[in-house]
């Protein structure tokens, strides 16, 4: 039997919903041509095809049934399924890359954004947290915060941050990662100055919120920049990567701390001024580099030739549903995405667990020896904590990323947290308590890692 419709180069799909006559079966035709071999876009559900990219139409033809034996008899219609691509290891499939040519064009990627990133969350985590040692050095008597006053100017900068954070990345696909990026960088350190300058409780409230606006959008679109150059089976070891220089910036936060307590007194400012001071100013040099540097994408670099920039691709085109390009319905399927709402609520726990944690470390640790412990006693103390952190990182990370595993280290590492938390109940020695500390950051931020490579 000849095609009813010889215009149409497509194949022919079987409906699900009743025909009106017995004998006649319902095909679907598609107008940009599909190659004899292969299937064309579609659903076996009618009802779907208005989410369809082509649009279908519909014809009747005569169906071959035993009690229709007056039908002429119609030629089956012959679907071939897809063949299965090549394996990408395979030199004839079109994703092959050679793997020392693999290994070179990696770590070329690496040096170009892995170390200016971490440098940003750096610098962000510790503007972040600072708060907790400038508590130490008198910020609470001499701005005569009362009551949950200084919780409040804690807890408040989170209030921007939720609320930034969504908006912030879909500017950045508006403008480009390097400008955005850079200008958060230089409006979080402006702010952080300005904590450390303030003269009020007001001032101090107006500036957290600030660093929270501002540094919304720091870890997510570092996130996104990289699944721009990483395929999902690195992502861990990257996003590794930047909770190790979190660790960092807490162990790092802590011996600044206690370094810069020495200027109590200097320019008529006091020591916890100094803290926000120092640690505000390297950001607006940071924005410049940022600028300079950070890049946008595979295809604007210059660093890359034209042989390893079709390898990124190469790379890129292994994974499943791959565009740079930003589009509103992605949004809309995101947020009715029942695994964002899931890996939401479980993220909202591990932060919940990992922000009070560094936030509030050197008043526990202060607790934990009764005050009787010197300020520069306690900042010491902290170290250890993050070092162990930054040991599990990189550890777990790699591990997950050589096994393609997350589930396991995301259950583990929740339930060592849990003993972690029970031990800090206890009145066990303080050492046994402090070993609760020291093991509590390898788990929650493990955890962390896991989540958000597994959403990737």
């Amino acid at each position: 039997m000849q095609d009813p419709c010889p215009d149409f180069k497509a194949h022919m799909t079987l409906a699900l919903d009743p025909s009106p006559e017995p004998s006649l079966l319902r095909v679907r035709r598609f107008s940009d041509g599909c190659d004899g071999e292969k299937l064309c876009e579609t659903s076996e559900d009618p009802q779907q095809d208005r989410g369809l990219k082509k649009t279908p139409t519909y014809s009747w033809i005569p169906r071959i049934s035993r009690d229709h034996p007056q039908r002429p008899p119609v030629l089956p219609i012959t679907m071939k399924p897809l063949p299965p691509p090549p394996s990408s290891d395979r030199p004839d499939s079109p994703t092959y890359v050679p793997e020392e040519r693999e290994r070179r064009v990696i770590r070329k990627v690496d040096l170009r954004i892995i170390p200016l990133s971490m440098m940003l969350y750096f610098f962000s985590f510790l503007d972040r947290v600072n708060i907790g040692s400038a508590k130490l050095y008198g910020m609470k008597e001499e701005l005569g915060l009362e009551g949950y006053q200084y919780q409040t100017a804690v807890s408040i900068l989170f209030v921007t941050y939720v609320l930034f954070e969504l908006p912030s990345n879909l500017v950045l696909k508006k403008v480009t990662p390097r400008i955005w990026l850079s200008f958060l960088v230089f409006g979080w350190g402006i702010s952080a100055i300005g904590v450390g300058l303030t003269r009020s409780y007001t001032g101090l409230l107006i500036f957290r919120l600030l660093i929270g606006a501002f540094e919304a959008g720091v870890f997510p679109g570092l996130a996104v920049l990289l699944t721009m150059f990483y395929t999902r089976d690195r992502l861990a070891l990257r996003i590794g990567y930047l909770f190790v220089s979190s660790a960092t910036s807490g162990s790092f936060g802590g011996i600044l701390a206690w370094a810069i307590h020495g200027m109590d007194g200097v320019g008529g400012y006091s020591a916890w001024r100094w803290i926000f001071v120092i640690e505000g100013i390297p950001n607006l040099f940071l924005s410049v580099a940022v600028f300079l540097f950070l890049p946008n994408s595979i295809e604007v670099v210059e660093w890359l030739n034209e042989e390893e920039k079709q390898d990124m691709r190469k790379l890129r085109a292994r994974e499943f549903g791959v565009s740079d390009e930003f589009e509103v319905r992605d949004v809309k399927r995101a947020l009715t995405d029942w695994k964002v709402w899931i890996f939401g609520v479980a993220q909202f726990g591990v932060n919940s667990i990992l922000y009070g944690y560094s936030t509030f470390l050197p008043t526990i640790i202060a607790g934990l020896g009764e005050n009787k412990w010197s300020n520069e006693l306690v900042q010491l103390l902290t170290v250890p904590c993050y070092f162990a952190g930054i040991c599990a990182y990189m550890c777990i990370a790699s591990i997950s990323d050589r096994t393609q595993k997350r589930a396991p280290f995301c259950i583990a590492f929740g339930l060592i947290t849990v003993v972690g938390y029970a031990i800090l109940l206890t009145s066990a020695p303080m050492g046994v308590r402090y070993f609760g500390f020291v093991s509590r950051p390898r788990q929650d931020l493990s955890t962390t890692t896991h989540l958000l490579t597994t959403l990737g």
